[in-house]
C-alpha cells in the first residue's frame, strides 16, 4: 500500500511541473519572450556608412585644406608636385576625387601641389637679326617686349634681350630687345681731312684707310669721296675710307 501511495505522488508531482512548464512556455511564446526553434527574427541591416560631399580645394594651400576636410570628417593626402601655369606654387592645382564627390566619413583627397609656371630659358636671340629673334621668342612660349635701339651693332642685329638669354621666366612673359638702329653716314665729302675725320668720329664711326689722289680743282687735304657713301646706314664702328687731295 505504501509503495503504490508513493507511485502516486510521484506521478502527480511529475505531472504537475510539466502542467507548469507547458503553461510557462505557452505564456512566454505568446508574449514573445520565448523563441522557438525556426523562428528567429531576421537580423537587421548594417546601418548605410555617413556619407559627405568633396569640398573644392583648387587654389587653397595645403593647410587650409587639411582644416577643411578635417572639419568635413576627411584626410587630406599630398600625392605629387608639378608645375602649372595658372595655380601659383605652394597651392593645390588638382584633386582626386572631385569637389562634390560623395565620401564616406572617414575618406581619403588626394591633391596635387603646384610648383608654379612651368618656366623656360629665354633663347639665344643676340647677334640675330630682330625678325628671326621675335620668331625663335614665339617658339618658346614668350612675347616680344620693348625693343630699344642702339646706335652700336649691326643694323637690325638685337644686342641684347631683358631677362637676359638662358634666364628661366614663365610662359607667356616679354622679353625686352636691344636693336642695333644703324648709323647714317654723314657726308664729309668737301670737308678738309680734319674735320671730316672729326665729323665721322662723333657720328660713332671711325676713319678707315686714307687713300691720296691728286686733283686741281680742289684745295689740299680736302675729302674728294667716301667710301660708304653718305647717307648710307651702316653698324656703328664700321669704317670709312676716304680719298684725299694731298698737299
Amino acid at each position: 500500500m505504501s509503495n503504490s501511495v508513493s507511485s502516486i505522488f510521484a506521478v502527480s508531482f511529475f505531472t504537475a511541473i510539466l502542467t507548469s512548464a507547458l503553461v510557462t512556455g505557452g505564456m512566454l511564446y505568446f508574449t514573445g519572450n520565448l523563441k522557438l526553434p525556426g523562428s528567429e527574427e531576421e537580423k537587421a541591416p548594417p546601418p548605410e556608412p555617413e556619407t559627405i560631399e568633396a569640398p573644392s580645394l583648387v587654389g587653397v594651400t595645403t593647410s587650409v585644406a587639411a582644416d577643411v576636410l578635417k572639419s568635413r570628417g576627411l584626410r587630406l593626402v599630398v600625392q605629387e608636385e608639378r608645375a602649372d601655369n595658372k595655380v601659383p606654387a605652394g597651392k593645390i592645382c588638382a584633386q582626386d576625387p572631385l569637389a562634390e564627390s560623395v565620401l564616406n566619413v572617414g575618406g581619403e583627397v588626394a591633391v596635387v601641389i603646384s610648383t608654379g609656371p612651368d618656366s623656360k630659358p629665354v633663347p639665344e636671340v643676340v647677334g640675330k637679326k630682330l625678325d628671326e629673334a621675335k620668331q625663335l621668342i614665339a617658339e618658346v612660349g614668350f612675347k616680344v617686349g620693348a625693343i630699344t635701339e642702339s646706335d652700336t651693332g649691326e643694323t637690325g642685329t638685337v644686342m641684347g634681350a631683358a631677362p637676359k638669354v638662358g634666364e628661366a621666366i614663365p610662359p607667356g612673359s616679354a622679353v625686352d630687345l636691344i636693336v642695333a638702329k644703324g648709323i647714317t653716314v654723314p657726308k664729309v665729302e668737301g670737308m678738309y681731312m680734319g674735320k671730316g675725320k672729326k665729323t665721322l668720329q662723333e657720328a660713332g664711326l671711325k676713319v678707315g684707310k686714307i687713300k691720296w689722289q691728286y686733283s686741281d680743282w680742289a684745295d689740299t687735304n680736302i675729302i674728294l669721296s667716301q667710301e660708304p657713301e653718305a647717307e648710307s646706314i651702316v653698324a656703328a664702328g664700321t669704317e670709312v675710307i676716304l680719298t684725299v687731295n694731298p698737299d
